[in-house]
């Protein structure tokens, strides 16, 4: 917001790291970059096997 750092400002006189402008996007890209380098047969598989069902008499 255009009056960031104001709510910080008139609560202590100075600005504190309350959560605005705060850069969380460095975090997520190293946790990127760490997934990417992992090697494919690494990953747990998403997939599931079922046994065939057999259709059940009413």
């Amino acid at each position: 917001d255009r009056l960031r750092g104001l709510k910080e400002n008139v609560i202590l006189g100075r600005l504190i790291p309350s959560g605005t402008g705060f850069n969380g996007s460095k975090k997520h890209a190293h946790i990127a970059k760490l997934q990417a380098e992992r090697p494919a047969a690494s990953l747990p598989s998403r997939t599931t096997s079922f046994a065939p069902r057999t259709p059940r008499a009413l």
